[in-house]
């Protein structure tokens, strides 16, 4: 789509997005939202944030690597 600006993404229906979303409920259904993304926490632990490399992976190897 056409965004004010390009390094802006756009956030549909969270029941798009989230099909298994139980309740539905959220003061922004059926609206288009435009921003960027400035911090993800997991956890409480910042997984990504804005203009900063990504941190070294937390996460566990769930298979044998000899696999």
């Amino acid at each position: 789509g056409n965004f004010p600006n390009p390094a802006q993404k756009q956030v549909g229906n969270p029941g798009t997005l989230f099909p298994s979303f139980a309740l539905q409920v959220t003061p922004y259904l059926g609206k288009t939202l435009y921003g960027v993304v400035m911090r993800t926490i997991v956890r409480g632990n910042t997984v990504y944030q804005h203009d900063k490399p990504f941190p070294r992976p937390q996460g566990k190897l769930l298979i044998s690597p000899q696999l």
